[in-house]
């Protein structure tokens, strides 16, 4: 049952699609001009989908060409807007490069937010005597082990044809929680606390940093 009703959602979201993708064909200098008229976040959205309508359905490859052929104002938001569709429009037809690319800057993009990340770190033990800097090199070094270990797990799945990415992460925790016992030197339940709120920080600011690192890597796709 729920098989059917997921097939009808994707139907009903195809059909309604195709319908804006025929009203932006019929007239496409008529729905342009009317985009005008719509708020700004509105408009830029309209005009993404506007451009990806053309570049797929009228094989329109740069901006210049729906200048000409639409009578499109040639400035800086129809510029972006259309550079965005194209873009989107890669992704969609090469999903695995983007997935790819954007899985190679993922180290990147963790290693941006370690420093924002060691500033709560700070703040948790802001009454022992290390500095801001401690905290950092402490958590580039934990970040740079569970970087070492996801490689060498994702080296042994390739070989072996498993999922060893559980017991990999499993091991990282039990490292962190005794790394931290020991580098900060507190007891059992003050550590369990301090672990289990640093971790959810910590995903929450991946989950930040994840979603920025899709944004920009769509905006310049």
């Amino acid at each position: 049952m729920a098989a059917i009703d997921s097939i009808k959602l994707q139907e009903f979201i195809g059909d309604m699609i195709s319908k804006i993708d025929s009203t932006i064909l019929t007239n496409p200098k008529k729905y342009f001009k009317e985009i005008k008229d719509d708020g700004l976040f509105n408009r830029y959205g309209s005009k993404i989908e506007f451009f990806s309508t053309l570049i797929k359905r009228d094989t329109i490859y740069s901006l210049d060409e729906s200048i000409i052929k639409y009578e499109i104002t040639p400035n800086l938001e129809n510029e972006l807007t259309f550079n965005r569709a194209q873009s989107l429009v890669e992704i969609e037809k090469r999903p695995g490069t983007f997935f790819n690319t954007l899985i190679s800057k993922l180290p990147f993009a963790t290693f941006f937010f370690l420093p924002f990340f060691s500033f709560f770190v700070w703040m948790v033990y802001i009454r022992k005597k290390y500095t801001y800097t401690d905290h950092l090199i402490f958590s580039f070094h934990n970040q740079s082990l569970l970087f070492i270990l996801l490689i060498v797990s994702n080296l042994i799945n390739g070989v072996f044809n498993i999922g060893s990415e559980g017991l990999f992460l499993l091991i990282f925790a039990i490292y962190l929680y005794k790394a931290m016992r020991n580098f900060y030197q507190q007891g059992r339940v003050k550590t369990i606390i301090k672990y289990t709120f640093l971790n959810s920080i910590f995903f929450i600011l991946g989950v930040i940093a994840i979603t920025i690192l899709i944004a920009a890597s769509v905006f310049i796709y």
